[in-house]
């Protein structure tokens, strides 16, 4: 009897097949839901196919199916990745995410009752993610009878300004010496990689500042796994074996010999990395290609394993001095296709030698998200948000009044709560107006339910 139960429950489970990129576009379906121009760029909320697109300028930096009960389940393999450091074996306690997009690794962080605080460097994407991705956007006010984001805080701000600063700087609490977290995220791809993150100087940064002692750091890049564009990823392999003892990388397609870009995904630390994922209910056997089956299966995803044995030789070589790292000569390890492999630092990270892969990466993710979607969206991006506005009509402009003056009230009410920053709520209130003169009926539903 119990076992049909579960059967049923399972079979009300939905689910929906994940992939490392989207199917070419096929019609000119599209909806705009939501546009915030920043400088010359544009961040727009899409709808496509049922799935939410964050867009920034010509990448895709999120996305969610719009159906409410698949929300929970990523649509990019590599974000599942990521957030299974929910499962590691040392389950984290406190988490922080460099590099936002819509949100899905650290909310899901949250729901597993892991605080997790997020930097990010736009405002846009953060307003975009809290108004439609469910991201929970919180920001400490100086009244201490307020909640102090119990989910973790916001930061908008450059992630390495961030890595250069100290968590009593940003007031961010600490038990006495110790830092403040045991789950490290760096994702910060927006179209290309930058490695100003990937250095092993912000890496040892981060071992010192913010990690703790058995603390694991994450990163994700984007990239190929095969032939000499692999350089580049491997590269970043061997810079983190020269901070830690431990480091695993995870591809995000489930077939190994697949040719295309997609997420790589790098977990490191000083202790043993290993994961207690679930294995119960629709975990036990997860319909291929789903959420479900990449959390099982992930673990068997692992490359670069060739780059190990090396270091673990090093290591014992010198193991009278824990605080030795391998660091490996840029010419250690040379390919006959590419360039050789090195530890990225500040003085070389292989900025002639990895241009053209960086180069031939940027290009094809471009060309991929371009496929995706229709040419009149790209063509409609482009257009100025006011230039190409058609003039209000009397009685849309009394509403947008009554709008701007509700919105208004709404914010200073708002404010005494969470005080945002003076160009938050400028951004917030010139974003409500743009949405409304575009799609009204959508926004004051959107006001309804934010209040």
């Amino acid at each position: 009897m119990v076992q049909v139960m579960v059967s049923l429950l399972l079979l009300l489970v939905t689910v929906h097949h994940v992939s490392t990129h989207l199917m070419p576009a096929t019609d000119d379906q599209y909806d705009v839901l939501s546009r915030i121009d920043v400088d010359d760029s544009v961040v727009a909320v899409v709808r496509r196919n049922k799935i939410l697109h964050l867009l920034y300028d010509e990448t895709i930096i999120g996305a969610e199916f719009d159906d409410p009960m698949l929300r929970k389940q990523t649509t990019y393999p590599g974000f599942t990745i990521m957030q299974c450091s929910a499962y590691l074996d040392r389950k984290p306690s406190r988490a922080l995410q460099i590099g936002l997009g819509i949100g899905s690794v650290p909310s899901f962080l949250r729901d597993m009752d892991i605080p997790t605080d997020v930097v990010e460097i736009s405002e846009a994407v953060v307003i975009q993610a809290a108004d439609y991705f469910q991201y929970e956007w919180c920001v400490l006010s100086d009244d201490e009878e307020d909640e102090k984001c119990p989910n973790g805080q916001t930061f908008v701000m450059d992630g390495l300004e961030f890595l250069n600063r100290k968590p009593k700087d940003l007031e961010i609490q600490t038990q006495e010496d110790t830092n403040p977290y045991d789950l490290f995220i760096v994702d910060v791809y927006t179209g290309w990689n930058p490695f100003a993150f990937l250095v092993r100087e912000k890496i040892l940064l981060i071992r010192k500042n913010w990690l703790t002692i058995d603390g694991v750091l994450v990163m994700n890049f984007v990239g190929f796994m095969h032939g000499p564009r692999a350089a580049a990823p491997k590269s970043i392999y061997r810079t983190l074996q020269s901070a830690f003892k431990h480091v695993k990388c995870f591809r995000e397609m489930e077939d190994p010999n697949d040719p295309e870009a997609g997420n790589i995904v790098f977990y490191a630390s000083d202790k043993h990395i290993d994961f207690a994922l679930p294995s119960t209910g629709i975990y036990k056997d997860p319909p291929p290609n789903t959420f479900y089956s990449v959390v099982t299966n992930f673990p068997n995803w692992q490359i670069f394993t060739d780059l190990d044995s090396e270091v673990e030789v090093a290591i014992h070589q010198e193991v009278d001095d824990d605080k030795v790292r391998f660091v490996p000569n840029n010419d250690s390890y040379k390919t006959d296709e590419g360039p050789a492999l090195r530890v990225l630092t500040e003085a070389s990270h292989g900025q002639k030698d990895f241009h053209d892969i960086h180069v031939e990466t940027q290009n094809h993710m471009r060309e991929r998200v371009l496929s995706q979607f229709p040419l009149a969206l790209w063509n409609e991006l482009k257009q100025d948000n006011w230039s190409q506005r058609p003039l209000l009509r009397n009685h849309q402009q009394v509403c947008c009044q009554i709008l701007f003056s509700h919105l208004a009230a709404r914010q200073i009410a708002y404010a005494t709560r969470h005080p945002p920053s003076a160009s938050h709520l400028r951004m917030r209130l010139h974003h409500s107006l743009i949405c409304f003169l575009e799609k009204p009926e959508c926004t004051i539903s959107k006001i309804n339910r934010q209040q």
